[in-house]
């Protein structure tokens, strides 16, 4: 029927463009939609390999490209699967636990060297997205998450010993 067959040259035009609506060819060469979970693990997958998020140019578009999705399902996606209100957030969330890491494993690395090499481009946003994200300064998390020389010893010993 003339439906069916709109319906099937939409999708192979489509695919063959590269501007398919979030879904892929199965084993049979059918069209196959995904979920919206799917579609975001396989986005949160992708940032997370690469680590697109610590490219401070990073944009909505680059992260829809992806999934291949419009930007209203790419919005939902991103609100309902991510935790996050939008793609800005769910970048700087990471970033942000990327900053975090930084902060506890290079005590003498300077804030303004987190905030670059976390991708984030002005060291006053940084500063505004850490706070709210983890209640505190970047200088005050890495005081009260900073491990002691002592306290790294006594784990490495207690590790070597295999107690705990």
């Amino acid at each position: 029927s003339f439906p069916v067959l709109v319906k099937t040259f939409t999708m192979v035009f489509f695919s063959w463009k590269g501007t398919t609506t979030g879904g892929m060819l199965n084993a049979n060469r059918q069209w196959s939609p995904m979920t919206d979970q799917e579609l975001f693990q396989q986005l949160d997958a992708t940032v997370n390999e690469k680590r697109l998020y610590l490219n401070p140019k990073i944009s909505r578009s680059d992260l829809r490209r992806i999934i291949k999705v419009d930007k209203n399902r790419f919005a939902y996606i991103i609100r309902t699967q991510s935790g996050a209100t939008n793609s800005t957030n769910y970048i700087n969330l990471k970033r942000m636990a990327y900053a975090a890491e930084l902060l506890r494993k290079h005590p003498n690395m300077a804030i303004k060297v987190v905030a670059y090499e976390s991708g984030m481009n002005h060291v006053v946003t940084f500063h505004r997205v850490f706070r709210n994200i983890y209640g505190m300064t970047p200088s005050k998390y890495r005081e009260q998450n900073q491990e002691t020389s002592w306290q790294k010893y006594e784990n490495l010993s207690l590790n070597w010993l295999n107690i705990r």
